[in-house]
C-alpha cells in the first residue's frame, strides 16, 4: 500500500540528489580547469651546452616547487651553425630573443628559439649569449 506522501518524498529526495550532483560538478569543473591552467604554466626554460656533443633546450611545466612535465630538444653540434640574438617586432615593441640556427642534412635551415615562453630582456640574453659562445668557441678550437 503506497502512501501519497511517499511519492512526494521520493521526488524531493531525487531533486536533492540531482542538485547535489550539480553542486559537485560546479565545484569540480572549475577546480580541474584551474589545476590544468597551473600545471601547463612554464616554470623555467634553459639552454645547456654539452661541449663535445651539442646544445639542449629545456622547458619545465608545472608549479614552482613541483615539475609536472619537461620537454627537451637536443641540437647536435654538427647541425648547429650559430647561436645569435635576434630582434622581432611585437606591436610597437622590439623584442629580443636568443636563437639557435640549425641546418639539417638536406641543407634546410631552421631557427630554434631558446627562451620562447619567458622572453628575457636584452641584458640577460647578452650574458647567456656570451656564456654559450665562450663554451662553444672552446669546443670548436680544440
Amino acid at each position: 500500500m503506497a502512501l501519497a506522501g511517499d511519492s512526494r518524498n521520493r521526488s524531493i529526495v531525487n531533486t536533492l540528489a540531482l542538485n547535489s550532483n550539480w553542486n559537485y560538478l560546479t565545484f569540480a569543473i572549475p577546480t580541474v580547469l584551474f589545476l590544468w591552467h597551473k600545471c601547463s604554466q612554464v616554470v623555467s626554460e634553459s639552454i645547456i651546452v654539452i661541449p663535445p656533443h651539442g646544445v639542449q633546450l629545456e622547458t619545465r611545466f608545472g608549479f614552482q616547487t613541483f615539475t609536472i612535465n619537461v620537454t627537451r630538444r637536443f641540437i647536435p653540434l654538427s647541425t648547429l651553425r650559430d647561436v645569435v640574438i635576434n630582434e622581432g617586432l611585437y606591436g610597437w615593441n622590439v623584442r629580443y630573443y636568443l636563437v639557435a640556427i640549425v641546418q639539417d642534412r638536406s641543407g634546410a635551415t631552421s631557427l630554434a628559439v631558446v627562451f620562447e615562453n619567458i622572453l628575457p630582456r636584452f641584458p640577460v640574453l647578452l650574458e647567456i649569449y656570451k656564456g654559450v659562445h665562450d663554451v662553444l668557441s672552446n669546443v670548436c678550437i680544440n
